[in-house]
This record gives C-alpha cells, sequence and structure tokens, in this order.
C-alpha cells in the first residue's frame, strides 16, 4: 500500500512516531492530525505533514481537510492509561480520548470513504482472568478496561456499512526503552529496585515495537485482515517471569514484590490491571523479528 495518503493520529506518541517513519520511508504520504501541528511536524520523519485536530474543539483546525483526503486512516490517539491516578475525571478522559475521537473521525468522514480504517485498541479487551486463553474470536471481558475497548471497536464499526475495511489492533505491551510500561520499570532496575509488580500469575502479553508496527502495516496493506487483530507476539509470560526477564536482560535481580495493595495505594484502581490478564495470541500468522522475549528485550536494552 506504498504511495497512498495515511492520516494518522497519535502520531507523536512511542508507536504513532515508529509507524510515521516506516511509512515515509517506503513513500507513503503522512499527514498527522495534533493538537499542536507545528510541535508534531518538528517530532515526524522529514516529509511528513501535520493538521489541527483537538478533540475538545472540532470546529477549529483543517483536520477535516485531510481526513477528506485520506486513502487510509490509522487511529492511534489516546491519553496514557497509567499516567496518572484514576478519578473519576482521569476515566472520563480515557474513554472519551478513545470512544468519543473515534466516533468524531468516523462523523467526519461524511460521504469520504478510505479503504481502510486501522484504529488501536487493547489486549485488556479479554480481561484480567489469567486462566484465560484468547484470541480474536473471544468474548470481551466485563470489566472498565474492556469495556472501553468494547466502545471503542464499536465506534468505527458503522464504516463497515459504507464499504469501509475496519481492522482494530488489540496492542500489548510494546517494548521500547523510549517508552511506554518498559520505559517506566528501567530506572527501578537499575537502582535496584526491581521485583514483581502486582500478582506475579497473570500473563503480560508483549510485542517489540518494531514488530507492532509491523502488524499495523499488515493492517493497513492485506485486503484479507477485516475486523480485530492481536497485536501480540505468540509468546506472552506470566508476570513474575517478565520482570525476572528484565532484570536479566539488565544484569540485575528481582528480588522484591509489590503486591497489587501496595501498588493501589499510589495507582488507585488502575493497580489492577498492571499485572497482566488473560493469555492472548492471535489467530493469524504473523512473521516477527523477534518472537521471543529474551531476543526483544536484548534488542531493546542493548
Amino acid at each position: 500500500m506504498s504511495d497512498r495518503h495515511v492520516v494518522l493520529t497519535g502520531a507523536t506518541g512511542l508507536i504513532g512516531g515508529a509507524l510515521a517513519t516506516r511509512l515515509v520511508e517506503r513513500g507513503d504520504k503522512v499527514t498527522a492530525l495534533a493538537r499542536d501541528p507545528q510541535r508534531a511536524k518538528r517530532a515526524l520523519p522529514s516529509g511528513a505533514g501535520a493538521a489541527e485536530w483537538d478533540l475538545y474543539r472540532p470546529d477549529a483546525g483543517d483536520w477535516r481537510q485531510a481526513l477528506a483526503d485520506a486513502d487510509a486512516v490509522v487511529h492511534l490517539a489516546g491519553t496514557p492509561l497509567f499516567a496518572k491516578r484514576w478519578s473519576a475525571k482521569v476515566k472520563a478522559d480515557l474513554r472519551a480520548s478513545r470512544v468519543r475521537s473515534t466516533e468524531q473521525l468516523v462523523g467526519a468522514l461524511g460521504e469520504h470513504r478510505p479503504r481502510v480504517f486501522v484504529s488501536a485498541s487493547a489486549a485488556g479487551y479479554y480481561g484480567t482472568d489469567p486462566g484465560l486463553t484468547a484470541d480474536e474470536r473471544t468474548a470481551p471481558a466485563d470489566d472498565f478496561l474492556a469495556g472501553i475497548c468494547v466502545d471503542w471497536e464499536a465506534a468505527s464499526a458503522p464504516l463497515r456499512a459504507q464499504g469501509v475495511r475496519v481492522a482494530p489492533v488489540r496492542i500489548g505491551i510494546a517494548l521500547s526503552k523510549r517508552g511506554g510500561a518498559l520505559k517506566e520499570l528501567l530506572p527501578l532496575f537499575r537502582f535496584g529496585m526491581g521485583g514483581v509488580f502486582g500478582d506475579p500469575a497473570p500473563w503480560l502479553n508483549w510485542i517489540h515495537l518494531d514488530d507492532l508496527v509491523s502488524v499495523f502495516l499488515r493492517a493497513l496493506d492485506d485486503e484479507t485482515l477485516d475486523g480485530p487483530i492481536n497485536g501480540v507476539s505468540q509468546a506472552p509470560v506470566r508476570n513474575a517471569d517478565f520482570d525476572r526477564a528484565v532484570a536479566a536482560a539488565m544484569g540485575r535481580h528481582a528480588l522484591l514484590r509489590y503486591p497489587t495493595p501496595l501498588l493501589r495505594l499510589g495507582l488507585g484502581e488502575a493497580a489492577n490491571y498492571l499485572s497482566g490478564g488473560a493469555r492472548v495470541i492471535s489467530r493469524y500468522d504473523q512473521p516477527l523479528r523477534f518472537p521471543e522475549l529474551g531476543a526483544a528485550l536484548a534488542d531493546v536494552l542493548r
């Protein structure tokens, strides 16, 4: 799907920035929708453009014109899940930044229909039960994050009736030292404070950032993919094993325990999701550069 116009939200985030770089490298025209388009352009690879879009000021900016010329839309915008303690206001923003933003984009497309709409979703769709093994056909769980994922994906579903291929990518933990969960863990391990964070039993569904970008590119390009895709490796690990693998990759130890009640003091309800959840795999054959956690961490931390 090279040499097409891809409109991208969340382009200044960890995944969006990496995806924008790959899209430009292969010859796609990229336009980022961002609250501050000038800042976005400075962060994006040379050749990418930007248009103003503010979820809470939809009448401002030139984002609708950008959408009107899009061959494909990739929607990655969303407030980070664990950046703040979950107050009622933060929880409302977590939902609005995902569900309402998707509804806004879909509504603005009007008569113009891109060939494909790829949206982020999350492996949290399947919940926190470590006894469950889930693929794309598994029903959603019934909790706060799963509910957001269900509504998030439903917000783009009306496009299917207009002939648009819709492919939500249910993302696991994207491994990178430049951002995301791993970046937050590294200082703790570096200063000897590494350990098992929360319940050791749930599964952490991880994927190397480069491989996740490849999943998004495949979602854009492969016209046989219509519906959800799990953006995870095929080798999830238990939470305790993940923490120990990070420690080993850094030449450190993971001797401490941070039980969920302790984490809840700082994070509130968010701590219930920090340990992971169901074991998530994909029913699609996804050739990955880093199928095993040890090799993925070695590459990220080298």
